[in-house]
């Protein structure tokens, strides 16, 4: 706030900090709720979600009840936030929608604590408050309405990026938040810890201006002490250095196997051009560049945080949402040089300009995002209700070998299962599945991905008329396309060039079902096609059960949402 204003002024603008808060996390959380009586939350979010309830559940940081611990949650205050409103008695889900609402609230709070503190006329403030919409619709509140923890992360992101302007221009409580906001970040996402470092840093140059450096390097310490702590822990409890996905994740076929994703980020109208043309269309509006210098230094840990990104292949990248943290924070740098362009506009006409200019940036967002959320309760799956069913089936002892929907299904059992990909297996994580660790594990049950780029199907099952059709052995071997026949044939014993474990293990699995000829194969079809192979144990006790189940659930009539499913308040079929 400029110096002068009166108390009455402060008391104003943090009244209206707090009902933008309370309106961006009462909107989120609402449309999230309404997302779980339409739909189910995506995969990967029910991986956590899963790890969340056997914790809960007494049973440790497991995969499957009386496994070993592993760490295919990544996101660990989120999986420890989620633990703990579970426990206290909410469902999971709706846990993890509060939770996002929450940083929501704090993202909402920023922008509207920004626009409220200026000094621009009320219309034009009035105006400027269209800017909150993106943290209620767009960006990481997609993807965390489909269950993941994008926009708490973000949120917590652009708290410390405005936190990281505040110690450069002196603010010595905002310098010394920065090791501890760090910290909260690498322990929020593995790669918050690109974004904490880079924090912490530009806190050390700000220390380093006034007398500060005692204080921010015993901070610092501590913030180093605590994280050198947790990953000591983490190791010797899971025994590996890093969490499964990255050994996953690294497996990559190209050097640089996040470029594409980043690049379609920037070029998305939901992604970063919008917002990034806005912000400099407001900037040489506003015809004052003082702030920009700092504005800019207190984005580079984003460079990084981008740079970092270009090189990890980004699977189920929901609404962008490994780039939410760089679009929370665009949209507060555009409203911050919003706020000032219209601060220090003296001419009416320029001040309408900069309001329509920032609100024009984020239309097609908030649009998109609205959009996508309604795509994403439209794509409704047989996996949905199968996976409760198939788990009301299994039996503990049974073994179940994963090759897709590595959520949907564990969430539901306490069968044993094995995830090929290996996101939540360390035998696969490090290296791919092979005919004697398949012999080794003996599953059950397979469900394998048969999409279009490793099988195709659709040739010998083109005159299909159910969902559900047996499939010969022959026909499975003959449908593996000619580019992985050579991986079909002999194996690989380390992913290298084109291979990737989310198709490779799936062929692999493919070669072993044939040889063994011990299981009955059908081909399901999913999203539109043959995309799913299940095998089941010749004879097993309950393959009629889980063949009936199969059926069942891909009748359009038996879908039942996530509310429903679990039996939250008023939900119906």
């Amino acid at each position: 706030m400029a110096d002068g204003t009166r108390p009455e002024e402060r008391a104003e603008a943090r009244r209206l900090a707090r009902l933008g808060a309370l309106a961006v996390g009462f909107v989120f959380l609402a449309r999230a709720v309404v997302f779980l009586y339409r739909a189910h939350p995506q995969d990967d979010a029910y991986i956590l979600f899963g790890y969340v309830r056997r914790f809960v559940a007494g049973e440790g940081i497991v995969f499957h009840a009386g496994g070993p611990p592993a760490e295919g949650a990544t996101d660990f205050l989120w999986f420890a936030l989620l633990s703990v409103l579970h426990r206290a008695g909410l469902d999971i889900a709706v846990a993890a929608a509060l939770a996002n609402a929450a940083g929501g609230a704090l993202l909402g709070g920023l922008i509207a604590g920004a626009i409220a503190r200026s000094l621009a006329p009320g219309p034009a403030r009035s105006m400027l408050c269209l800017l909150l919409a993106p943290a209620a619709f767009a960006g990481g509140a997609v993807a965390a309405a489909v269950g993941f923890g994008s926009l708490l992360y973000s949120a917590v992101v652009a708290w410390t990026f405005v936190a990281a302007i505040a110690a450069l221009e002196g603010d010595e409580r905002a310098t010394l938040r920065l090791p501890f906001a760090g910290l909260v970040l690498g322990l929020i996402r593995p790669d918050g810890v690109v974004l904490g470092a880079g924090f912490a840093v530009i806190g050390a140059c700000a220390a380093a201006r006034r007398p500060l450096v005692g204080p921010f390097a015993g901070r610092a310490l501590a913030a180093l002490a605590i994280g050198a702590a947790y990953f000591a822990w983490r190791w010797s409890y899971f025994g590996l250095p890093l969490p499964l996905p990255l050994y996953v994740k690294g497996h990559a076929a190209d050097e640089l196997a996040g470029a594409s994703a980043i690049a379609g980020w920037f070029s998305h109208a939901s992604g970063a051009w919008p917002l990034g043309a806005g912000l400099v269309a407001v900037l040489v509006l506003g015809g004052r560049a003082a702030r920009t210098a700092t504005l800019a230094l207190a984005a580079t840990p984003l460079l990084a945080h981008i740079a970092a990104l270009a090189f990890a292949r980004q699977s189920q990248n929901i609404a962008f949402r490994f780039e939410a943290p760089e679009q929370a924070v665009l949209l507060v740098l555009l409203v911050l040089a919003s706020a000032a362009a219209i601060e220090g506009a003296r001419a009416p006409v320029v001040r309408t300009l900069v309001v329509l200019v920032a609100v024009a940036a984020v239309v097609p967002g908030v649009l998109i995002g609205i959009r996508q959320l309604r795509y994403y309760e439209g794509t409704r799956t047989y996996v949905d209700v199968f996976g409760p069913r198939l788990g009301a089936i299994l039996a503990p002892e049974d073994r179940v070998a994963l090759g897709d929907q590595a959520g949907r299904i564990p969430y539901w059992s306490r069968a044993r299962m094995f995830d090929l990909v290996g996101l939540n297996t360390r035998r696969t994580a490090l290296a791919p599945p092979d005919a004697a660790y398949l012999a080794e594990i003996d599953p059950d049950l397979f469900l394998l991905y048969t999409g279009p780029s490793t099988f195709d199907l659709e040739k010998p099952l083109a005159s299909a008329k159910e969902d559900v059709v047996p499939l010969a052995l022959p026909e499975l071997a003959g449908s593996v396309r000619p580019d992985q026949r050579d991986l079909y044939e002999h194996g690989i014993a380390r992913y290298e060039g084109s291979a990737v474990p989310d198709s490779a293990c799936n062929v692999i699995a493919a070669k072993y079902l044939v040889d063994s000829g011990a299981y009955d194969l059908y081909a399901v079809r999913y999203t539109g096609s043959f995309k799913h192979l299940y095998a089941i144990r010749r004879g097993h006790p309950r393959g009629a059960a889980i063949l009936a189940a199969l059926r069942e659930s891909l009748a359009p009539e038996s879908y039942r949402s996530y509310a429903r499913i679990v039996g939250l308040p008023f939900a119906r079929d």
